[in-house]
């Protein structure tokens, strides 16, 4: 899904909507909580009269943990042979930590996955296609058909590894009452969202315009804001060059570092991961921040109703309006699992739709399945309904960042996020950093396109 999709499969989703156990500490359980055998059939199943555990690894370990022992323990009371042991791993390690587990022969049963690295994981034949487990479970027909969609273009084969659990989308949350006392409307542009971040720098009374994210997983947000700036069509052209290293990108990541160099962020924000950023917007610190909608509740929690909202990202200089499609995340099924069947037990029990409405209520993210998407709480976001109204804008353009490709996560996270540093820092030109970008992304798409018969 590298370039802009049909309305059809958007459609047809939005018309969908209306409206533990114990847990072991992180190092520990990646050491000793990992899958309990190396057979690669289904392994033991479920109810078969045995006592079978199972190892989880939730990708948000801390973040998602109290959603998690919730539905593990929903779990075990109906299903009381099999036990569920939980490791949660922090969101900007996990793709290293599966990686090390397996190639140590010992990664978990089942474990929480992004489209971000699917294709790598799938590359390394690390996990199961569930194709025909779905295909015989009473899930089938019940989660959305574009995530589902995804989830198989996201695999260099095709095939169902990750079974969508939840997605989420770009939000740019703003300050209202920082707004309202400056006499600002929401900055709906980025023509607007500049001006408006200078505007509301406060830097010697610890008030600035914006919180951007340098540290882990900055690039991933500004490889989206750049898309909702330039609108491309789609992510490769033609020829099959990556559009990002044009000269209105490198603008654009050039004004973005200028927030930074020119004190309109904090200087912290260079390393910041994600929970630097949300803190600092949640404690008064930023007028601004391009999020997703998983943190919502936490702005709800620090500021209440009154002082925030999240609005769809800006419109670029085209007038035209972008929505990236972020991919999937969801749990897989791990090939040296011994108890595949029990796995998919679990993993079918946290798709079910009140299971699945009960996390999605909690993040504050978009169910994957359809029964949970009717829930009156989805259209009491706000944020949500934004996202999901330009989605259903006849002239919206759909883009998804080619997660498909194996090298995706490390040009992002390993190549590109200590470029990105350099270009805060003054040391690099963000037309270097866009050029080299795109080089890496086409150099990636031909080498995809090469093994796969493209």
């Amino acid at each position: 899904m590298a370039g802009a999709q049909g309305r059809g499969w958007w459609t047809t989703r939005r018309r969908g909507i209306t409206g533990v156990t114990a847990i072991g500490a992180v190092l520990l359980g990646l050491v000793a909580g990992c899958s309990s055998g190396t057979a690669s059939g289904s392994g033991s199943a479920a109810g078969s009269g045995g006592k079978v555990a199972i190892t989880f690894w939730d990708d948000n370990g801390g973040v998602r943990t109290p959603a998690w022992q919730k539905i593990i323990s929903d779990f075990e009371k109906q299903n009381p042979n099999i036990t569920v042991n939980y490791v949660g791993v922090g969101s900007s390690s996990i793709e290293q930590k599966y990686n090390t587990a397996i190639a140590g022969g010992s990664p978990p049963d089942v474990g929480m996955v992004s489209s971000q690295y699917l294709a790598s994981l799938v590359a390394q034949k690390a996990l199961v296609p569930l194709d025909s487990m779905y295909s015989s479970s009473p899930l089938n027909g019940k989660i959305d058909q574009a995530m589902l969609k995804s989830a198989r273009t996201d695999a260099p084969d095709g095939k169902l590894y990750l079974m969508p659990l939840t997605t989420t989308f770009d939000t740019l949350y703003y300050r209202t009452d920082w707004f309202k006392k400056a006499g600002l409307s929401a900055p709906t542009t980025w023509a607007d969202f500049f001006k408006d971040a200078k505007t509301l720098t406060n830097s010697g009374a610890n008030q600035f315009g914006f919180t951007l994210r340098g540290g882990a997983g900055g690039t991933l947000q500004l490889l989206d804001a750049l898309l909702y700036y330039t609108a491309p069509k789609s992510f490769f052209d033609g020829s099959g060059q990556a559009v990002i290293g044009s000269s209105q990108a490198a603008s654009f990541v050039q004004q973005m570092a200028d927030l930074y160099r020119n004190g309109e962020t904090p200087q912290a924000d260079i390393n910041n991961g994600y929970q630097q950023m949300v803190s600092e917007f949640d404690q008064g610190e930023a007028a601004m921040m391009q999020h997703n909608l998983g943190s919502y509740s936490n702005h709800v929690k620090a500021l209440g109703t009154s002082k925030f909202a999240g609005i769809s990202m800006p419109i670029g200089p085209s007038g035209t309006p972008v929505q990236v499609f972020p991919g999937d995340n969801g749990p897989a099924i791990f090939a040296k699992s011994a108890h595949q069947a029990a796995a998919w037990k679990f993993v079918e029990f946290a798709d079910s739709a009140t299971e699945n409405s009960y996390w999605n209520q909690q993040a504050q993210q978009v169910p994957a399945n359809t029964d949970a998407q009717s829930q009156s709480w989805v259209k009491q976001n706000a944020a949500m309904e934004n996202t999901l109204q330009r989605l259903d804008a006849p002239n919206t353009i759909v883009i998804e960042d080619p997660h498909y490709l194996p090298e995706f996560g490390t040009i992002m996270d390993v190549d590109m996020a200590p470029l990105w540093q350099k270009v805060l820092n003054g040391s690099m030109t963000a037309q270097a950093f866009v050029t080299k970008w795109a080089a890496e992304f086409t150099t990636a798409q031909q080498n995809y396109k090469s093994h796969n018969g493209g």
